[in-house]
């Protein structure tokens, strides 16, 4: 995990300060609802835009990304879980992250950026998922880029 490094601070103020692509994990239900990517909707009304467009056109399924560019660099909407949810159960699906990241690495490198952040415990906290499997899975799919995993 040579490629990964963490930080403290707000992955949005991140992005905007330092403009690399970030991503972060969505439902497939159409909804931005809580947590960050509320956040990104508020803040970067284009991604919610993006994503609301992709469902239209494709359908919003498990292992697709959509993406809205902000001053050149992209925010990645990890389509991850098919669902979500207040109960405490896991809504990630583990594969379907894999799929994210393996097409969020292929689109970053064809668009010649080399770096990427990414939220602390990305679908494990709401999502449910296990933060070791995720990490591990980040490592794999991301391993030709330098991730910042950035914690509040």
């Amino acid at each position: 995990m040579n490629n990964i490094k963490e930080i403290d601070g707000n992955l949005l103020d991140f992005f905007d300060q330092y403009n690399i692509a970030i991503a972060h994990v969505c439902n497939c239900k159409g909804v931005m609802g809580a947590g960050l990517a509320h956040s990104i909707k508020i803040r970067y009304p284009s991604a919610y835009n993006n994503y609301k467009s992709y469902e239209l056109l494709h359908g919003l399924t498990l292992g697709t990304i959509s993406t809205a560019w902000v001053n050149s660099y992209p925010i990645i909407n990890l389509h991850a879980q098919f669902n979500y949810g207040y109960v405490k159960k896991q809504y990630l699906d583990y594969d379907s992250l894999r799929e994210c990241l393996n097409k969020t690495q292929k689109l970053l490198l064809e668009n010649n950026i080399t770096e990427i952040g990414l939220p602390y415990k990305m679908g494990s906290d709401r999502a449910g998922g296990d933060w070791n499997i995720v990490l591990g899975i980040i490592s794999e799919e991301l391993n030709k880029l330098n991730v910042t995993i950035v914690k509040l």
